[in-house]
């Protein structure tokens, strides 16, 4: 019940960030935030959740990062093996309640047997801030 409640967390803030693709604020580098998400892209695909979570998350989700590798597990494992990436398309997206604003990476990774979605969000600290696979 809890990993339940944790991957619904993760999902709920992956949602809240991503609403409403917009134009990607000017606090972010295009380029940047590409090769970030990539980077989660392949420590996720690594298994390297000790890296993840020291370096890459935002403060609320550092602590997840057992969670996290039991969704990524859960979504990757049927797919088999990560080949590639095929597409990052970089978007941005503001908080209605506080206006932070936040820039979104919705990344597309081939597999032995099928396709990954990575939606991840980024803070203007260039921190993870949310984290969804499908």
């Amino acid at each position: 019940m809890k990993i339940r409640k944790s991957i619904t967390a993760l999902f709920l803030a992956a949602l809240i960030l991503t609403g409403c693709g917009g134009e990607l604020s000017d606090k972010f580098d295009e380029s940047e935030v590409r090769a970030a998400a990539e980077e989660i892209v392949e420590l996720v695909n690594e298994g390297d959740f000790e890296t993840l979570g020291e370096e890459k998350l935002g403060a609320a989700l550092a602590g997840m990062t057992d969670e996290i590798e039991k969704g990524a597990e859960q979504v990757i494992s049927p797919v088999g093996d990560f080949e590639k990436i095929q597409a990052v398309n970089i978007t941005g997206s503001k908080d209605k309640d506080t206006g932070t604003e936040y820039a979104v990476a919705v990344v597309l990774a081939e597999h032995d047997e099928g396709k990954v979605q990575y939606t991840i969000s980024f803070d203007t600290t260039m921190k993870c801030v949310g984290l969804y696979m499908k």
